[in-house]
């Protein structure tokens, strides 16, 4: 009995034991395969995290990429736009120079023309009065040689140059000499008045052009 008593509490010792040792093993497997499971966990979240950190620095890139190349083109665009639009401006304030100087242009050569035309009409009236003060100097310088020729006559020289037949020779030679006077007076009169004309022309052309 007592070999049976201890043979049972050797056998429930040791299925005791069996148990104590296989739990002890369960949960260091347990621990064991917990650790292993974490590290691979661990590594794959790793490499997950490190794709993931990769992915969205590769899409942040690729975003800046995207937002520089939308920059640059609309700067391009933008500093077409002012180029243009500064060109448009030059060429509206040419234009508008150009025509303005045309105007004015224009302008000075109208008021020019009437100008020259007015002078021109001055002149005009200037020579008709001087053509008729020259037309009254001759007819009273005319007059004035005839009373100086009637004079002579009446000298004493003409007298002493008349012979007896002074009366016939009085009236066929007076009205040749009075004649060949006169217009040598004439002649000299105006020869002397046009070149007084001419010299007033010339005066009041140099004050028009000045």
């Amino acid at each position: 009995m007592k070999k049976k008593i201890r043979l049972l509490g050797r056998k429930k010792a040791e299925k005791a034991l069996k148990n104590d040792i296989e739990k002890d093993i369960r949960k260091d497997v347990k621990k064991d395969i917990s650790k292993l499971v974490t590290k691979r966990v661990d590594k794959k979240l790793g490499k997950s995290i490190g794709s993931l950190k990769n992915e969205a620095f590769d899409e942040i890139d690729s975003f800046e990429r995207t937002l520089i190349d939308e920059f640059n083109q609309r700067y391009r665009k933008s500093v077409g736009r002012i180029i243009f639009i500064s060109i448009t401006a030059v060429v509206l304030v040419i234009t508008v120079i150009v025509i303005t100087a045309i105007s004015m242009a224009n302008q000075s050569k109208n008021q020019l023309t009437r100008l020259h035309h007015e002078q021109l009409e001055q002149l005009d009236k200037y020579v008709q009065q001087l053509e008729e003060k020259l037309d009254s100097i001759t007819s009273t310088y005319t007059k004035n040689m005839e009373i100086q020729i009637k004079e002579e006559i009446r000298s004493d020289e003409f007298r002493q140059f008349a012979s007896d037949n002074i009366k016939q020779q009085t009236q066929s030679m007076a009205p040749a000499i009075i004649e060949r006077k006169t217009a040598r007076a004439i002649v000299n009169a105006e020869q002397e008045f046009k070149a007084y004309l001419d010299s007033l022309k010339n005066a009041a052309t140099s004050d028009i052009n000045q």
